[in-house]
């Protein structure tokens, strides 16, 4: 049961006080608390109760066994059958210690339920002050002895309470830095963002970094350590002014906010970077930063940018070919009530082919898909299909317009006044690449009436005569023979595909 009473000497007490003030670790130090007290007060049980947001919890028990102290598993909340708890909550409100020498004698706790069961002889209750606020009670008993807490042992034992305040405030911040130091491990180790440790008195030498920063540099932890990598080396020189502005954050407020720049990699290559750091605390001249690539980000940006330009080129071009339809419909139409069908005609045309267009987000069409989707309704009047072969070739935007207003002309002029103005005509569209990388089309019509060659060329012709050749940057041969139109579009493969 330790020392008798009356005979503690010192040394035991320097001994415990070392203990307890050698442990960091909270869990180690509520075991070494109490199973140092226990001996030292001469108990044979004890309770550690510590204070959460007012609410006291049991956080260690130790018992003597055999002659030995021995901690109990009781992380608890208090219970009647544990200890007097109107005692407990007494040291509590009043911050003075209880001390009970027989609880067999009228005391003011004879009512609580647990003395009233079977209750210990000697009951001490120590309270845990911090800065004169209870921050937790140590709870000791003896089951057989009266007057088992001598004068000197309660003396001890408020040093050893006194002792452990301290090192449970230790215990946690200790706990805390552990956790804020784990929190930037995973961080830093994640490389969900570039990381690095700089010292400014070594030329501002990065000291460690993460695999994201490494990956941003394109060097390795080895030439990090080896100093080889400086921030002068990583600098263009028309970043320098705003490295010298953050550096003028950094010492006069210990942090600089994030502000764009770029970093030159060891190949030579520029990567564009979010960067901001901060001294670490009491250090004026170690610090930590981060760094997030930007190169992402600005490529989407450029994209933006290209298509914003795209839209405002396309949007131009769309009226600009809206306006010649209109005038050049208005030019050879026979009436208003002409002008309006024909006009309407030519604008479905166009607007089919720019949903085409829209559809594969105005990166090119398919060949086969512009001349189906022009003809369907053309297919419809005649009830009858246009016989298309050849082998799909993708168009560019500008190339699938003019080809698809080309394709609409031609089969208008087919059903009007061609090969589907009568039951027996017939279509034919053909295309292929030839070896010199030509792309070649022919409209065939047969069936039909006998062609003549028109005395007065109206907008289809001049459409596929004039214009197509111009927008293909190719050759168009409208022949009228006799027993059907024939059209045939030659342009570059590569040119095709490119506008």
């Amino acid at each position: 049961m330790g020392p008798p009473v009356g005979k503690l000497d010192i040394a035991t007490v320097v001994r415990a006080s070392q203990a307890i003030s050698g442990q960091i670790e909270r869990g180690k130090l509520v075991e070494t608390l109490i199973t140092v007290a226990v001996p030292i007060g001469g108990a044979d049980r004890g309770l550690l109760i510590l204070l959460a947001d007012g609410v006291e919890r049991i956080e260690a028990e130790a018992r003597m066994i055999g002659g030995e102290v021995a901690a109990v598993d009781c992380e608890a909340p208090i219970a009647e059958a544990l200890l007097p708890i109107s005692l407990m909550r007494e040291v509590v409100r009043t911050g003075e210690h209880v001390l009970l020498h027989d609880t067999l004698r009228p005391n003011p706790y004879s009512a609580d339920p647990y003395l009233r069961a079977e209750p210990p002889r000697s009951i001490l209750c120590l309270p845990l002050l911090k800065q004169a606020k209870v921050a937790g009670v140590l709870y000791l008993e003896n089951v057989l002895a009266a007057h088992a807490f001598a004068p000197d042992r309660i003396d001890a034992l408020k040093l050893l309470a006194a002792q452990a305040v301290i090192s449970l405030e230790n215990a946690r911040l200790y706990s805390e830095l552990q956790e804020r130091e784990a929190r930037i491990r995973r961080l830093f180790e994640s490389n969900i963002i570039g990381i690095y440790f700089f010292d400014w008195t070594a030329k501002a030498r990065i000291r460690a970094a993460n695999d994201a920063v490494l990956k941003i540099l394109g060097c390795t932890q080895q030439d990090l350590e080896s100093g080889k990598v400086s921030w002068d080396d990583l600098t263009p020189p028309e970043y320098r002014a705003s490295d010298e502005q953050a550096v003028a954050s950094l010492r006069a407020t210990g942090s600089c906010g994030p502000y764009e720049r770029e970093i030159i990699r060891k190949d030579g290559v520029r990567v564009p970077v979010l960067i901001g750091g901060a001294f670490f605390e009491g250090a004026r001249h170690e610090g930590v930063a981060f760094v997030l690539d930007l190169t992402e980000r600005k490529e989407a940006e450029l994209r933006q940018k290209i298509l914003v330009d795209e839209l405002n080129h396309r949007v131009k071009n769309t009226l600009a070919t809206v306006q010649s339809v209109c005038a050049q419909t208005l030019r050879s139409a026979a009436s208003p009530e002409a002008f309006q069908e024909e006009f309407n005609d030519r604008l479905w045309a166009l607007s089919q082919t720019h949903n085409v267009l829209n559809q594969r987000g105005w990166q090119g069409a398919g060949l086969r898909e512009i001349l189906e989707t022009v003809l369907a309704p053309h297919r419809r009047a005649v009830d009858m299909p246009f016989d298309i072969r050849g082998g799909d070739v993708r168009l560019g935007p500008a190339s699938a317009v003019a080809l698809g207003m080309a394709f609409h002309e031609l089969a208008t002029n087919a059903l009007k006044y061609g090969a589907l103005s009568t039951p027996s005509g017939r279509v034919s569209v053909a295309f292929g690449v030839a070896a010199s990388e030509q792309l070649q089309i022919v409209w065939q019509e047969f069936g039909g009436p006998a062609v003549q060659t028109p005395g007065r060329r109206g907008f289809g012709s001049r459409l596929i005569e004039r214009s197509l050749p111009a927008q293909l940057h190719g050759e168009v041969h409208l022949d009228f023979l006799p027993q059907g139109l024939r059209c045939e579009i030659n342009a570059s493969l590569a040119e095709i595909c490119r506008i």
